[in-house]
């Protein structure tokens, strides 16, 4: 082998020493943010206003986000994902993990950190431990999107 391929298969090496860790490292960061305008991190439709958002990090796969909209917005988005929505009502309310509650470690204070839909919709499908859980809350107009992928 050449000198000089052997110096180029050296500097790669220490490259990959170097950038897999802090990648790595970097994958396993949560993902937040409170209030924003747009984000990438997570699908939002048109129109969507004061994103918040939490994604745990490569080991914890899951994801919450809520945003504010106008009902018929919402309700197009749903449609064109194929979202079946069921009516909530005040006699049967809906409870969704939020980008709060999957911050907080004990489950009780967790829970009190769960939205509680009383009027509006939502949509829910689960697999094994997989998940994806849409709630619509009319009287705030506010979306909460809860996707565990595990």
């Amino acid at each position: 082998m050449k000198k000089w391929r052997k110096r180029l298969a050296f500097g790669l090496l220490i490259f990959l020493l170097i950038s897999l860790p802090i990648a790595c490292y970097r994958w396993m960061q949560p993902k937040m943010g409170e209030n924003v305008a747009s984000t990438l991190w997570v699908s939002t439709p048109q129109g969507a206003k004061n994103i918040s958002f939490f994604g745990a990090g490569l080991f914890w796969p899951a994801t919450a986000y809520e945003f504010n909209i106008q009902e018929e917005a919402f309700l197009k988005w749903a449609q064109e994902r194929g979202w079946k929505l069921e009516a909530i009502n005040d006699g049967h309310p809906f409870c969704i993990e939020t980008y709060k509650s999957l911050q907080i470690q004990g489950r009780s204070e967790a829970e009190n950190q769960m939205k509680k839909i009383v009027r509006g919709y939502k949509y829910e499908y689960r697999k094994k431990d997989q998940g994806l859980h849409i709630g619509y809350d009319k009287l705030a107009g506010r979306a909460y999107v809860f996707r565990r992928t595990r």
